[in-house]
């Protein structure tokens, strides 16, 4: 998601070099940013969308393997291995 920041309509408890964003919760809802101009940057990255990286072929041979041992373990490697690929 590309923040759009625009000079805060109203000067803040913080400053007058604040900055706001506006992103949409829902279609009756928005979610106001507020931050420092030279913060943006930071704020930007947090709310970079990030590419979805899948399981290899040996990730899924192995869990597949895993699978046929019938418990939670199989689950569990499962959450910990897209964990790993997408934290």
């Amino acid at each position: 998601m590309k923040l759009k920041w625009q000079q805060a309509p109203v000067k803040t408890q913080w400053g007058d070099d604040m900055v706001v964003a506006s992103v949409a919760i829902d279609k009756d809802h928005t979610l106001s940013l507020y931050c420092e101009r030279d913060q943006t940057p930071k704020v930007d990255v947090m709310f970079a969308q990030r590419t979805w990286v899948g399981l290899t072929e040996q990730d899924l041979d192995y869990l597949c393997n895993l699978a046929y041992t019938g418990d939670e373990e199989f689950a569990l490697a499962v959450q910990a291995k897209l964990m790993e690929k997408n934290a």
